[in-house]
């Protein structure tokens, strides 16, 4: 039998070829209701795993960040691919208010701002070929002109240019020159990048990572095969083949000694030592031994840990908060825990009783009120109480956050992004239809 994907395989392929005019307007598509399967789920990768090294980033039409795979805890750079906007990956929000960033050299300070800006937020689009951003209201306020972006974070966002990556504040403005192969958002005052490869600076090798400061200066040479993200002053690396943690100075605080490790969270940090996973504080000291099969980093005072199979949550004491009971679970948001409990995925209270049963194939965290659900491969929005305020009818579907979220829709003319509003209207004209590889890319994830 010819499944919806390949005939919606087949449309995008022939519209790419075809008149942009045959475009139908805003609100007049056909929606296509694909067979998606899991394109955001969890996953099935084994609790603990330590990543492979990390390819070349490509973009793609699922939007970032998707819920990160069972079982793994965030991924560092150098060990897994970037979230590409459009892409299914890790950690950051999907879309940030726009605040100053933390510091700008006084000859790249923009004169004017953008409108809408501060108080709606800004969204990347892609047209054709090239990325820009609106803002909440749908009005273009930065021209798709670029390779790649990013979402913005604290006042910047990273975006590519000629092949290579720097940041731009909200007047399309690079204050940070692209002269980077890949890099990261601040965090803590300080942003990861792999510069290119420069054969006369020994200090300087393809594939490293170093930490640079708002004004592009190299702080902390790039050194490191992996690294994550500085958080309550310390950032982990791997240095040969364990982890440990360094400061802004660069000067290791907590020796390499670790299987693996996550970032600091709650003054604590998970690790994988022997097998097992514990936690340790700031100064390196084991506050919680490792007797986990797996552990996520603490938040809102709890952790997720895995034992014999089941996970459940832990206290910051290392008491188990709530019992180890079912097949999945995530972070607190919002009041709720994703939790997975014979095949479908419901919400529990911090007490551990579900408010919302396990009937769904897959979900998202609550954000702004609303958690995205899928039923039969499709998507829609549920609130805290359970009761659908969007229907199941996208192909893929994001948490709001900025009062949009992102959701892949399928038109007579391929799939699609867009954003829709918390009424469900979608107030972004969709793109242009993706690129044949995209589309192969979207299959092999459903598969």
């Amino acid at each position: 039998a010819i499944s919806v994907l390949t005939i919606c395989l087949g449309l995008a392929i022939m519209d790419s070829q075809g008149d942009e005019s045959a475009t139908p307007k805003l609100g007049e598509e056909l929606i296509l209701l694909a067979e998606a399967g899991d394109v955001a789920d969890r996953g099935d990768e084994a609790p603990g795993e330590v990543p492979t090294e990390e390819p070349e980033e490509t973009p793609s039409l699922l939007p970032e960040k998707s819920p990160p795979a069972e079982g793994k805890e965030e991924i560092p750079a150098g060990e897994a691919p970037d979230e590409a906007p459009g892409e299914t990956p890790s950690e950051e929000p999907a879309k940030t208010f726009v605040q100053p960033p933390e510091k700008v050299p006084a000859e790249s300070a923009p004169k004017e701002t953008v409108n809408a800006i501060s108080l709606n937020g800004l969204f990347p689009i892609l047209q054709r070929h090239d990325w820009g951003f609106i803002n909440a209201v749908g009005e273009v306020v930065i021209k798709p002109e670029y390779e790649e972006v990013r979402s913005f974070s604290g006042g910047l966002a990273r975006a590519k240019q000629v092949g290579q990556w720097g940041f731009i504040d909200a007047n399309s403005k690079f204050v940070i020159k692209p002269e980077f192969n890949q890099i990261r958002d601040f965090s803590d005052g300080l942003a990861m990048v792999q510069p290119p490869f420069q054969p006369l600076v020994t200090s300087i090798d393809t594939g490293k990572w170093g930490f640079i400061n708002p004004k592009g200066e190299m702080v902390i040479p790039a050194v490191y095969r992996a690294a994550g993200n500085f958080s309550q002053g310390l950032a982990r690396v791997r240095i040969e083949k364990t982890w440990g943690y360094i400061n802004k100075e660069g000067q290791i605080t907590i020796p390499a000694s670790f299987a693996f490790a996550s970032d600091f969270s709650d003054g604590m940090a998970s690790v994988l030592v022997g097998g097992k996973w514990g936690f340790i504080d700031r100064n390196g000291k084991t506050v919680i031994k490792p007797a986990f099969d797996w552990a996520s980093s603490f938040s809102k005072g709890l952790a997720v840990v895995e034992t014999k199979g089941k996970r459940g949550y832990i206290s910051n004491t290392g008491n188990l908060a709530i019992e180890a009971q079912f097949d999945s679970a995530f972070d607190f948001s919002g009041g709720l825990a994703a939790v997975k409990q014979d095949g479908k995925w419901g919400y529990i209270d911090n007490t551990g009783v579900f408010v919302i049963d396990a009937q769904f194939d897959v979900v998202g965290d609550f954000s702004q009120g609303l958690a995205a659900i899928q039923v039969e491969g499709k998507w829609g929005f549920i609130d805290k109480t359970g009761e659908t305020v969007m229907a199941p009818k996208f192909l893929w579907a994001q948490s709001f956050s900025g009062g949009l979220a992102e959701v892949v829709i399928i038109t007579v003319n391929g799939p699609r992004r867009s954003y829709i509003n918390r009424s469900g209207k979608l107030i972004w004209d969709p793109t242009p239809p993706i690129q044949q590889k995209n589309f192969q890319r979207i299959q092999k994830d459903n598969e």
